[in-house]
């Protein structure tokens, strides 16, 4: 008779950043049916199957055997975690030649790194602030999800080395050790003589004698509360990278062994424990069994995005009053231009035309919904000037009586059209001033008390002046 089938299977990963697991049947009583269920609706029939998860998670697996007997069942809860770290959104930024662009991205669990076109890791964050930049510079960024393994290194406790006992002088008792890559000391076995707090350094290179000197940088530091006797406390100092460190601290009142540790105390590819912060042979100082978390990365697809410099800036040309604006930025894709005399435009290349003074006029030039500008000063020919270089024009007295005075620097090159108009723009005078006349008297009896304006004109100049009358 068939044996009664026993249902079990194990994978090959139980920890995946593309999702892809191949599971293997190990059931006994040769079953010839399966039935998996892989913890996200996912079902096969197979005997070994190959599945893949299109989202992270942690899920459990259901492997159902049956045979001629029967079937049975088996569940492993949490058993596979699936991390797919993915940059979900970026944003391109624009900024102005010689200032920072602000870039930034989405992403699910990870961490956001940021990197330039050369491959060197420039920042981590969801927000990058680049460099002032001059030309349109692309970064990347991708999405890191860290997790951790944790294994064990170092002797189990004082006893497994040998004898030794309390030390609590003033001494920087420590392990140096080496590590192959980066990680974490997370915890630590300590055996105490009375309870209270106690710090714990972590040092850059090895330290000898008990002392560590110039060479031997604090890379971190806990004040840490140690009850009485044995236990297992959190240390949780990172060693960022491969190379030589010592963990240790002065007056410690902790266990120590005094004459029997063999150095080294490895864990293979990761860490070698090499000595003791003392020349004496054989001591092993307050640390032990200590619990290592090994980083596993998972790393999408990089995104690319892009800084882009732009540049705004313009000419003109001058013609009398009116000025021609010829937009010469670069990256513009919308244009917002301030003629410095309350008028605007969104023209790309304006032209416009001044009718109350010369200037300077401070043009601003604004681009892409102003994430730049340029400012120029213009002056032109409005009114008078029109005429004749730097003329200009006095009237006097004003306020006046009967009568006022036109006095024109030159004398008129043509002729000119004289309105005086009350505040309603009613015309109250009107009368022609000839070519080469400099200066002419304004009869203004038949004018009411109150203010006027005088408006000089011809085909290509228009001014108009304030007159105030008080007879």
């Amino acid at each position: 008779m068939q044996a009664q089938v026993t249902a079990d299977f194990n994978a090959d990963v139980t920890f995946t950043c593309d999702g892809t697991v191949q599971f293997s049947d190990l059931s006994t009583g040769a079953p010839t049916q399966w039935l998996w269920q892989f913890g996200d609706g996912g079902l096969s029939t197979q005997q070994n199957p190959t599945y893949t998860y299109a989202n992270s998670g942690t899920y459990a697996i259901t492997l159902e055997a049956t045979n001629t007997q029967g079937s049975n069942t088996v569940t492993k809860t949490a058993y596979i975690v699936v991390e797919k770290p993915k940059v979900t959104s970026t944003n391109n930024a624009q900024a102005c030649l010689n200032a920072s662009a602000q870039l930034s991205a989405t992403n699910g669990t990870g961490t956001l790194r940021w990197y330039d076109g050369s491959n060197t890791l420039v920042h981590t964050g969801a927000t990058f602030s680049t460099p002032p930049l001059t030309t349109t510079t692309a970064y990347f960024v991708e999405d890191v999800v860290t997790t951790y393994t944790n294994v064990y290194a170092g002797p189990q406790n004082g006893a497994a080395v040998g004898g030794g006992g309390y030390h609590g002088s003033g001494f920087n008792g420590g392990v140096n050790f080496t590590a192959a890559q980066a990680f974490e000391i997370v915890s630590v076995w300590v055996d105490a003589d009375g309870g209270g707090d106690r710090d714990i350094f972590l040092w850059s290179g090895h330290v000898t004698n008990g002392n560590p000197g110039g060479a031997n940088t604090v890379l971190d530091q806990k004040t840490i509360n140690i009850p009485n006797g044995q236990s297992r406390i959190q240390v949780n100092f990172q060693i960022p990278a491969a190379g030589d460190y010592c963990i240790g601290g002065n007056q410690m009142d902790l266990f120590r062994n005094n004459g029997a540790a063999v150095y080294p105390y490895s864990l293979a590819g990761v860490v070698d424990l090499v000595s003791s912060t003392t020349n004496s042979q054989g001591f092993y100082y307050y640390f032990y069994n200590w619990e290592i978390g090994l980083p596993n990365e998972c790393v999408s697809a990089r995104e690319t995005v892009t800084a882009e410099v732009v540049n705004a800036n313009f000419t003109s040309i001058i013609n009398g009053g009116t000025a021609s604006f010829m937009d010469n930025s670069t990256g513009a894709t919308s244009w917002l231009w301030d003629f410095g005399d309350g008028n605007t435009s969104t023209q790309q290349n304006p032209v416009h035309t001044y009718t109350t003074n010369n200037g300077p006029h401070n043009v601003t030039l604004s681009i892409n919904n102003g994430v730049c500008s340029s400012t120029e000063s213009v002056t032109v020919s409005v009114g008078i000037e029109q005429l004749a270089d730097d003329m200009t024009l006095s009237i006097f007295p004003n306020p006046a009586g009967a009568t006022t005075q036109l006095a024109f620097s030159q004398v008129l090159p043509e002729n000119v059209q004289l309105k005086i108009l009350n505040v309603t723009g009613v015309v109250a005078i009107e009368r022609e001033l000839l070519a080469g006349e400099q200066g002419i008297a304004l009869d203004l009896n038949d004018l009411s008390n109150g203010v006027y304006w005088l408006q000089f004109s011809t085909d290509q100049m228009m001014e108009t002046r304030k007159l105030i009358v008080n007879q």
